[in-house]
């Protein structure tokens, strides 16, 4: 067998690796540990930039929306202005084909 010294010494260098295998694992640890708070930091940071960018969205199709709708209107609004302008015009060109027809059989009626 070993003497004492030995088995000593042999004592030592295993605690000496025992030690600094707990170090080892003590640093992979704390660095997981830190790995994981940097995700979950990162993970937050994405998710605020995320609803964010939902709400300016939302404005954005809220503003389309009411856009949309001002618009609709106007273009009704021009098409009944339009529709009164259509049945204007036919009834003055309607009254100028008349009197352009009275006028015409008049001078026809005094050349004779």
């Amino acid at each position: 067998m070993a003497d004492p010294t030995e088995k000593d010494a042999l004592f030592l260098v295993l605690g000496e690796i025992k030690g600094e295998l707990k170090g080892i694992r003590d640093q992979i640890v704390e660095s997981n540990l830190a790995t994981n708070r940097r995700i979950d930091d990162l993970a937050r940071s994405v998710e605020h930039q995320t609803e964010s960018l939902n709400r300016r969205i939302d404005d954005h199709q809220e503003d389309t929306s009411v856009r949309f709708n001002s618009l609709e209107t106007r273009v009704s609004s021009l098409e009944k202005h339009s529709d009164t302008n259509k049945r204007n015009a036919v009834i003055t060109s309607g009254s100028v084909s008349t009197i352009i027809t009275v006028a015409s059989e008049a001078i026809k009626a005094v050349m004779r």
